[in-house]
């Protein structure tokens, strides 16, 4: 291997091994410019992608040719990255059931599908058996797949604890958002359903957290329900008074007692008490006994950093010294306690890591809170010592306050209508704005100086208008003094190469531009514009028209669903419209035995009875 092994986890420069094989930086593969920057359509982007930074092993896999790529975890460890090539007309499922359940079975099916895949060294399922194909095996610690409109889904994410070795679960999502975003996806979907300790992750963290794992990277909510919805339905859960959970619990007694003791803050609401477990939670070792096991004296570091563990207890029992100096009042200003602590550490970074780091910690026997000031807005800190529960945290383990979790998780989920809405919210999407440059997505201001133009294109199928206005349409990347009959030839190649049934697509009109052929754009097409296409070609009677197949429904409920996103639906027995059955009232466990009436059918028959 050549070059320094000065490893930071922020090098962008690359290596070789092996001959012709070129190691990137697992940590900042996909930053910009590493290992490079596109900005034109997904669907040329990962053909350069592939072209220029993968090597090609010789051996398939299903069928598949097989491309892989090595990324660096640290001075001794690298891993490789697989991707696999899918084509639809070779597949054994060549209809995508995640679009269908995300809400996207109208989009047209892609020529192909791109897998990214990251293997762990488990080669079947948990349940022991032996998948049929690689692309169904849920051991990955990674697999992603993007269509080539540049629509995709995230299937399968492990980290430490499902078998990872080498990178945690946030890591590697990490990488897989910067991949995204690198590559210019559109929007990729997640299917929530992680769980921890048997617990439903994504209900642990809107609870705690006021957000799902995956929101911290931009995912919300996909079709059905709009994000404004489902965060007020969470800040209403979390709002939530502890007295409603307490009555007739004696084990719920005994839990939040133990925990209002621990806090100094009232715990009052189910968010407090939730917010408060889950970062005790973190802050404990990870030893199950604490009886046998000594309690370190300090607990809340455990974030990788490059100063050494005895420097950080050290500064954070300076900090820990300088609240009790300044803390007779109760809640102290952020900069108040950096002032005092700078008396006795002169390195500025290492005391601004440690204040960082506390926040409703426990250290030593103490409870440090940090909360901003609803008058103020400024960061205030505060000191409590443990008295009356000190045998109680003596004996506190990580194993303890998971198991009163569990209880409180038990008895939320016995009154389920009041995280109804979190519990059946499972599809998140991201929106990475793949129609704009990176540079132009990743300011608020959606600032760009794209020179290019960048122009929407839609196929208007001419028998089947309804179409028209389900599929997304597509990216166009054109010079400036593009002409329309450049346009119309753009078009033709983007549809050819990206769906099955526009293969042998022949564009031959413009639907809403008028124009010769050689008339420039300048003047009459905009940068960002969405224009239609009319043509010849399309294979209009095949199976593999749309993602959801050809019995595809068009549901209208109260939700705003208006696809088939894989919830159960039921039909109006008056008109015969499609509704989700959650919004009639019936739990997807529960048998239809009463009729079942559309909002618009309802309405009018109390209409006609009055």
């Amino acid at each position: 291997m050549s070059g320094s092994s000065d490893y930071t986890g922020k090098r962008k420069r690359r290596e070789k091994i092996g001959g012709n094989r070129v190691l990137y930086g697992f940590q900042t593969f996909g930053d910009p410019g590493c290992p490079s920057d596109f900005d034109g359509p997904f669907r040329d982007n990962i053909r350069l992608f592939l072209q220029n930074f993968f090597h090609t092993e010789n051996y398939l896999v299903d069928g598949m040719t097989v491309r892989s790529i090595s990324l660096q975890v640290d001075d001794t460890c690298y891993i490789s990255m697989f991707l696999l090539q899918e084509m639809v007309d070779t597949a054994l499922r060549p209809h995508c059931n995640y679009c269908r359940r995300v809400g996207w079975s109208r989009h047209l099916v892609s020529k192909c599908r791109y897998h990214f895949i990251i293997p762990a060294q488990r080669r079947s399922n948990e349940d022991g058996t032996q998948p049929t194909s690689v692309l169904d095996m849920q051991s990955h610690l990674l697999h992603g797949m993007i269509h080539s409109n540049g629509f995709g889904h995230l299937l399968c994410i492990n980290g430490r604890e499902k078998g990872s070795m080498n990178a945690s679960g946030r890591e590697i999502l990490d990488l897989w958002d910067r991949i995204c975003a690198m590559l210019r996806a559109r929007k990729v979907s997640v299917e929530d359903i992680a769980k921890k300790k048997g617990m439903e992750l994504r209900v642990l963290h809107c609870l705690a957290y006021g957000d799902t794992w995956f929101g911290r990277w931009g995912f919300q909510v996909g079709s059905g329900i709009s994000h404004e919805s489902f965060s007020k339905s969470m800040e209403e859960t979390k709002g939530i008074p502890l007295a409603t959970l307490l009555q007739g619990s004696l084990r719920m007694a005994s839990v939040v007692g133990t925990y209002q003791k621990l806090s100094a803050n009232s715990l009052n609401t189910l968010g407090n008490l939730m917010s408060f477990m889950m970062e005790l939670k973190s802050s404990l070792p990870y030893n199950t006994s604490a009886r046998t096991s000594p309690r370190p004296t300090i607990t809340h570091m455990t974030t990788p950093c490059r100063w050494s563990p005895k420097r950080v207890e050290l500064a954070t029992s300076v900090v820990i010294e300088a609240l009790r100096i300044c803390g007779a009042n109760g809640w102290v200003p952020r900069q108040q306690v950096r002032d005092v602590a700078r008396g006795r550490i002169g390195d500025t970074g290492l005391l601004d890591f440690v204040l960082k780091s506390l926040g409703n910690r426990v250290v030593g026997r103490h409870v440090v809170l940090r909360a901003i000031n609803p008058v103020t807005k400024i960061l205030e800190y505060s000191l409590q010592e443990v008295q009356s529960a000190a045998a109680d945290v003596d004996c506190l383990t990580r194993d303890a306050v998971w198991s009163d979790v569990a209880s409180v998780y038990k008895c939320v989920m016995e009154k389920k209508s009041i995280v109804r809405m979190i519990v059946e919210t499972k599809q998140l999407v991201k929106d990475y704005l793949g129609e704009v440059t990176r540079r132009g997505s990743s300011n608020r201001w959606g600032f760009d100086d794209d020179e290019m133009l960048r122009i929407m294109c839609r196929v208007r199928l001419m028998d089947d208008p309804p179409s028209a206005e389900s599929a997304p349409p597509d990216l166009l990347v054109m010079p400036p003094y593009s002409t329309i009959g450049d346009l119309k030839k753009e078009a033709e190649r983007a549809l050819r190469e990206t769906y099955y049934v526009t293969r042998h697509f022949h564009v031959e009109c413009l639907a809403d531009l008028e124009g010769k052929d050689d008339d420039l754009l300048f003047g009459l097409v905009e940068s960002g514009s969405c224009v239609a296409v009319k043509g010849s070609g399309i294979d209009m009677s095949s199976e593999l028209r749309y993602q959801g197949g050809v019995d595809t429904c068009v549901v209208n409920c109260l939700r705003g669903s208006h696809d088939d996103d894989g919830h159960r639906v039921i039909a109006c027995d008056s008109c015969g419209s499609w509704q989700q059955a959650r919004c009639a009232g019936i739990a997807d466990v529960d048998s239809v035995s009463r009729s079942v009436l559309c909002k618009r059918c309802a309405v009018g028959l109390v209409g006609a009875l009055v």
